[in-house]
């Protein structure tokens, strides 16, 4: 255990060579006056064991490609993974054999006599339940499909080096281990090539010839890592999965994680000045304003058949304008023979880069910005009323639906209705303030529903997990020479992949040796609950005494413990009467400044819990209250009533309904007053925390008030509990 601990740290610490020599010749030596329990005596012996214990992994090989660019032969090396042996590796695994969907489902949410529809991962949406329909019966053994997430993307690694890691997750096991780092995590394939750069005093010609080059190159590398799964997919390989059930396993690929650009790289499209720009589908450019509008759809036979009329025939000019009426370059595409497999509908609609970086990040939030500078210089306000205001909500409507983890037929038809409002808030933006919104990203709302309608929600085909992979390509980058890096990467890949998998078997055994405890577990700073039955657990105690004591230890201008005994005694008599509390009881309390709240989530129905915590003096920055709906300001355990009931309360600032509405009130919004006194209320009547946002400067017709604009975005849970109460209700 000892060579494997140390290795373990220098490997997860990145510790140069250098220093793995110093440290194992010390402590093999005279550090230990050679009786040290580690064997390695020096960074040799340390490679050697990592070495041995790679070839239980998967390890990288090494390619190279050729392409043709301006009558210049272009030659890349290249490092990958064989994607088959990651998945066998995954489908033969007993621990995830009891997480693994084998097959396609149908899921429905039933509640008071009606029964809908509900999508959440891939194998509850239509496209592998349409496979499933394709595949042969069991002959002797059952068939079946393993869809992949794909993922690409260059990034920064330093202030100046770029790189293009390749990354394929599992789509048969469940998000939560899917998109970890752990087994049955996404595996890191290997890196695409880079090409030259393109340099912006290229003509519009050199341009185009470039593009093709590059996609042309993209299809050399992306045919060579993923040449062992092509007859695969055809006619499928026997193996004996985790469960010792032997099956007859066909890959395929359903999700594509792209940015736009490498969407058009990745499908051999032309990119967003194109005549037909998207890579899902023939819209022109001319209408990708349009939402509401259908489009005929790529497929893989239809676009091998222009491009294949392309190539036969004879004139350059006709040639060109084939594919440029299609938004296509003459590149084969090697998804194209694949079985099961679509290069242009896995392409999927990223709410990372089509929202919140694209949409709002690239137009509505700059066109605001540029309104907020020409009133600061005319000295006024964003006129009442504003579409741009209408704009941004709807489209944050439509965000917040969908990032939601289930969806079902109603929170689909909330979302066409959301899409309907804001293309129509976009056609009075573009009319009053001249924004055009004929753009890709903008287009690709179209394809949403449908995307979840066949691959589960959008959050199964969000690039945010494959984004954060660039941070672990850096670490790794730091151990190399800076020359071509590449294979160093891959190597150092490689150590960190043998050590997990090792601390896993290791852990495993431990676990299995002392056996396992079940049993729910309160951590320290949590109080055990008063009632098994509660939802909710205190924790971090302030202090303990009667009631009495409360008003003389606080300040007496303080309005929370002002008059605190006899509102408290008030309170318990109205709750319970028949407690029989006198005047001379003495009532035992405790006051926490936290409580850990559990509740059923709506957006998937699932447990969550919600952390309130209450502060006079948050980190030196005044004080830090929640808002179940209340302001909490404390929350407190009485600990002796006559008939030995324990009552857990929260000491609350009530927040009622205002009056007062904003010059522009948009779809959902909601203003609360804030009421000066506190009080009681029992912790059983408190669902979870909230978000409440002071309204700055005050209106002057309520200048002496405190009004709070009630933020209904902070998740999907908060957003659907706000959105069934207008008039966009939904299961």
């Amino acid at each position: 255990m000892s060579d494997f601990e140390y290795t373990e740290t220098a490997v997860q610490g990145l510790l140069k060579p250098k220093f793995i020599d110093t440290q194992l010749r010390g402590m093999t030596g005279p550090w230990s006056h050679g009786h040290g329990a580690i064997t390695m005596k020096d960074y040799p012996d340390y490679r050697r064991v990592l070495t041995q214990a790679r070839a239980s992994g998967i390890q990288f090989r090494k390619a190279t490609v050729q392409a043709s660019l301006w009558g210049a032969e272009k030659t890349y090396t290249f490092f990958y993974r064989d994607p088959w042996e990651w998945i066998r590796g995954l489908v033969t695994d007993p621990s995830l054999a009891h997480v693994t969907a084998w097959k396609s489902r149908r899921m429905f949410y039933c509640e008071d006599g009606g029964r809908e529809r509900f999508i959440t991962e891939p194998w509850t949406a239509n496209r592998w339940y349409e496979v499933d329909m394709e595949l042969p019966t069991p002959n002797p053994y059952p068939n079946c499909w393993l869809p992949l997430h794909i993922w690409l993307d260059k990034g920064l690694i330093t202030k100046h080096v770029k790189m293009f890691p390749i990354v394929l997750r599992p789509l048969w096991l469940p998000s939560e281990i899917r998109n970890a780092s752990g087994n049955g995590g996404g595996v890191f394939l290997g890196f695409m090539v880079k090409d030259p750069g393109n340099p912006k005093d290229r003509t519009e010609k050199e341009n185009y010839e470039f593009a093709q080059f590059r996609r042309e190159v993209y299809q050399q590398v992306l045919e060579i890592i993923f040449s062992s799964l092509y007859e695969r997919s055809w006619r499928g390989e026997v193996v004996t999965c985790g469960d010792d059930v032997p099956r007859v396993l066909y890959p395929g690929f359903l999700i594509e994680s792209l940015d736009f650009e490498e969407a058009w790289n990745f499908t051999c499209c032309r990119s967003g000045r194109a005549k037909f720009p998207c890579p899902r589908c023939l819209v022109s450019q001319e209408m990708l304003h349009c939402l509401r509008r259908t489009f005929e759809a790529r497929t893989s036979s239809g676009m091998r058949a222009v491009v294949r009329r392309a190539q036969n025939t004879s004139s350059a000019t006709q040639k060109e304008k084939i594919l440029m009426n299609h938004g296509l370059h003459d590149v084969v595409h090697f998804m194209w023979n694949f079985r099961f497999s679509d290069p242009y509908q896995a392409v999927s609609y990223d709410l990372l880069h089509f929202d919140e970086s694209g949409k709002w990040g690239h137009h509505l939030w700059p066109l605001i910005l540029d309104l907020l500078e020409e009133l600061r210089l005319l000295r006024q306000l964003i006129p009442p009323k504003s579409p741009l205001i209408h704009c941004c909500r709807t489209l944050l409507q439509f965000r917040m639906m969908g990032g939601l983890k289930g969806m079902t037929d109603s929170r689909i038809e909330v979302i066409n209705n959301f899409i309907s409002t804001y293309e129509y808030w976009c056609t009075k933006v573009s009319e009053v303030y001249g924004k055009n919104f004929r753009f890709p990203k903008q287009h690709f709302v179209v394809h949403a529903v449908q995307d979840i309608l066949s691959k589960g929600v959008l959050r199964n085909a969000t690039t945010r997990t494959g984004e954060g992979f660039h941070q672990e390509i850096a670490q790794h980058y730091t151990k190399t020479n800076c020359r071509e890096a590449e294979g160093q990467i891959a190597g150092e890949d490689e150590d960190q992949e043998v050590v997990a998998r090792a601390r896993l078997i290791i852990d495993d055994f431990f676990r299995h040796l002392q056996g396992e405890d079940s049993g729910r577990r309160i951590p320290k700073s949590k109080i055990p609950p008063a009632s098994r039955d509660n939802h909710w657990i205190f924790g971090s105690a302030l202090r303990r005494g009667d009631s009495r004591s409360y008003e003389d230890l606080y300040a007496a201008g303080d309005p929370v413990y002002k008059s605190f005994d006899p509102r408290l005694r008030d309170f318990l008599h109205n709750a319970f009467p028949s407690e029989y509390l006198t005047q001379e009881d003495t009532i035992e309390i405790e006051i926490f400044r936290c409580v850990y709240i559990t509740f059923q989530c709506k957006d998937d129905w699932t447990e969550c819990e919600d952390i309130l915590r209450c502060n006079n003096n948050w980190y030196n920055s005044g004080p830090r209250r929640p808002w179940p709906r209340l302001r909490t300001s404390a929350f407190a355990r009485s600990l002796q009533l006559p008939s030995g009931r324990i009552v857990d309360l929260a000491i609350v600032q009530t927040m009622r309904k205002s009056g007062w509405h904003p010059r522009t009130a948009w779809d959902g919004c909601a203003v609360y007053d804030e009421e000066k006194n506190f009080s009681f209320l029992l912790m059983d009547y408190v669902i979870r925390g909230a978000l409440l946002v002071l309204v700055r400067p005050s209106p002057p017709s309520h200048s002496r008030s405190r009004l709070h604009f009630f933020v209904d975005v902070v998740d999907g849970d908060m957003f659907l509990r706000a959105l069934n109460a207008t008039n966009h209700v939904c299961y």
